[in-house]
């Protein structure tokens, strides 16, 4: 496509769960590149922007039923069993403000540049089964369609 951008709808809900999922592992640097926009394309990667990273999950909703856009609202049926949904179902409990999600991402977004420096740059390869970008031997797409025997 030779996109130079790649626009998600990671929200503030979501940004939340990666920063309170990757404490309680005990593992920040993992957040490192959490942020609203990505760095400089490297080489094999477009730059990520995600424009909703602030925007509250209901506020989405709300707006999205308002202006009448042709949602699918319904969970991911690949989203079962995993340490994400577990983190998200205790963080619901929480019942946590907009105002408490925005004072962890946004203290978090604080931190970033302190974790960054400690974790340095990480080595790029090719995934052995599609040969896209990763830092793993095997990419998370090639992981997640089950390419793994």
């Amino acid at each position: 496509m030779k996109a130079t951008k790649l626009v998600t709808g990671h929200n503030l809900d979501d940004e939340t769960h990666t920063v309170l999922m990757n404490f309680l592992k005990g593992n920040l640097l993992l957040g490192v590149n959490s942020k609203p926009l990505t760095g400089q394309p490297r080489e094999g990667f477009v730059q990520r922007v995600k424009p909703l990273f602030f925007v509250d999950e209901e506020e989405i909703r709300k707006y999205s039923k308002m202006k009448n856009f042709p949602v699918l609202y319904e969970k991911c049926p690949c989203a079962f069993g995993t340490y994400r949904i577990e983190t998200r179902h205790w963080m619901n409990s929480l019942q946590l403000s907009t105002k408490e999600k925005l004072e962890i991402v946004q203290n978090f977004q604080k931190i970033i540049p302190k974790l960054a420096k400690k974790q340095g740059e990480r080595e790029m390869r090719e995934c052995k089964f599609c040969s896209e970008p990763t830092n793993h031997e095997v990419c998370n797409a090639c992981q997640i369609l089950g390419i793994l025997k």
